[in-house]
């Protein structure tokens, strides 16, 4: 039975999309700062994404303040993200992510925004799973 299942598996553990996620969590462990971390992980990021869909798009991050007043956005440079990755045709085969981090931080007020509208949500949605009767 465990050799039937194993092989079944064998096909979606040896896919190029697994292995890069495998290479991905080695780099974000083995990470030395919180901005190549960061840096690593968005650049992760836009590889996965171009292997699973074949749509180039672009990864921010968004650190949100306790009070929701607040959020520290990281994202990739362009200039620099596009050389890198061949802009929209990105080498999707391209083994770790640059050791150089290339990302800008903007803080930006949260007020009015997508962002927060997802956030309220998200955090409504668990308050109601924590208390199903308060709906």
């Amino acid at each position: 039975m465990l050799g039937c299942l194993s092989m079944g598996l064998l096909t979606h553990l040896r896919s190029e999309l697994t292995s890069h996620l495998c290479q991905l969590m080695t780099a974000l462990d083995s990470s030395t700062d919180y901005v190549l971390t960061i840096h690593q992980l968005l650049r992760g990021a836009f590889m996965l994404l171009h292997l699973a869909r074949n749509i180039s798009s672009g990864c921010r991050l968004a650190l949100v303040n306790g009070n929701l007043s607040k959020a520290l956005v990281f994202e990739p440079d362009r200039k620099g993200s596009l050389q890198n990755e061949g802009g929209a045709t990105a080498n999707a085969r391209a083994a770790n992510p640059s050791n150089e981090p290339q990302i800008h931080a903007t803080e930006i007020s949260l007020e009015n925004t997508l962002l927060l509208d997802a956030v309220q949500k998200v955090r409504g949605d668990q308050r109601r799973r924590r208390d199903p009767r308060s709906n």
